[in-house]
């Protein structure tokens, strides 16, 4: 029930958030910039099974931007299951940490940490990325840290891509 409009008004979920930008279409009047608290972030509701976090479909501008930074700065939110994001625009992630690895659920669709498909204008800074600590499928199934397919202009500033 919170509006969002400051620290002190949070919404539950991610997805609360992301869905409060518009889809299918360019911003044109405003961006939009998601300040994640200080904390560890759980799989989203709607993906108690494989944990993927998928967001989809919103496109900023160079004006506009699209923007999900911790509020905090670097090593003050945790992702947990991390990211796949596809049909993007103008997207800048920031001072993140998506983690892989146990006690996740087993997510058996082989899932990447970050996925980026059909992307443009992208940039990850200040990002931390850490899969799972095994050489097999036993800890998580995470096929890749990070990939990134069908994209342009995708860069990575002042960022660690690891596993544990």
């Amino acid at each position: 029930n919170n509006d969002a409009l400051s620290a002190s008004s949070p919404l539950r979920t991610l997805t609360a958030a992301w869905d409060r930008i518009p889809a299918g279409a360019t911003l044109t009047s405003c961006g939009y910039r998601i300040n994640l608290l200080p904390g560890t972030y759980p799989c989203e509701p709607a993906e108690p099974e494989n944990c993927q976090n998928n967001f989809s479909d919103r496109h900023g501008s160079f004006q506009f931007p699209i923007i999900l930074s911790a509020l905090n700065g670097p090593g003050t939110v945790t992702i947990r299951g991390g990211f796949d994001l596809s049909d993007m625009s103008y997207l800048i992630l920031m001072d993140l940490t998506l983690a892989g690895g146990m006690p996740l659920p087993t997510n058996q669709s082989g899932n990447n940490l970050l996925h980026l498909a059909n992307v443009d204008h992208v940039l990850l800074r200040g990002m931390t990325l850490t899969g799972p600590d095994c050489n097999n499928d036993s800890c998580n199934n995470l096929q890749e840290v990070l990939k990134v397919n069908q994209a342009q202009y995708f860069y990575v500033e002042n960022s660690s891509i690891s596993r544990q």
